[in-house]
């Protein structure tokens, strides 16, 4: 069952982030603070599911006000929860939708691959993106 997330789920989003997040790459006490902001910002949805969670923001371009954008943050999705993740990203898909934005992003440092659930949800590949170590 998708529902939002809520403070008493913070423990089991903590769980599943130190097995999502390279080893040293995660610090929950952040996490935490930035889980609670994330719950109080009205531009921010966080949903569960049994398995996974994902947030999704919406945000207004600085040089083009005209134009909001809504964009997929931290998805933690153990192996085998396609389906619970697919619906996980539609019912956010559609709360940007009917919150306004114009465009969805998919992307995540987990290491997840949105290609088969964007595509099924008519997305198309947008320019590669790059990290350079520093």
């Amino acid at each position: 069952m998708i529902r939002p997330l809520t403070p008493a789920d913070f423990p089991w989003c903590h769980d599943l982030c130190r097995h999502a997040y390279p080893l040293g790459y995660y610090d929950p006490m952040a996490s935490q603070r930035w889980f609670e902001a994330l719950l109080q910002s009205p531009g921010v949805r966080a949903l569960r599911g049994d398995k996974a969670f994902a947030i999704a923001a919406i945000q207004e371009r600085p040089w083009n006000p005209a134009r909001t954008d809504a964009f997929l943050l931290p998805v933690v999705a153990p192996d085998r929860s396609g389906f619970e993740l697919y619906r996980l990203i539609r019912a956010l898909v559609i709360w940007a939708r009917r919150a306004g934005a114009d465009q969805f992003h998919f992307d995540a440092i987990t290491g997840v691959d949105f290609g088969s659930i964007a595509q099924r949800l008519g997305a198309k590949p947008a320019s590669p993106n790059y990290i350079l170590q520093l």
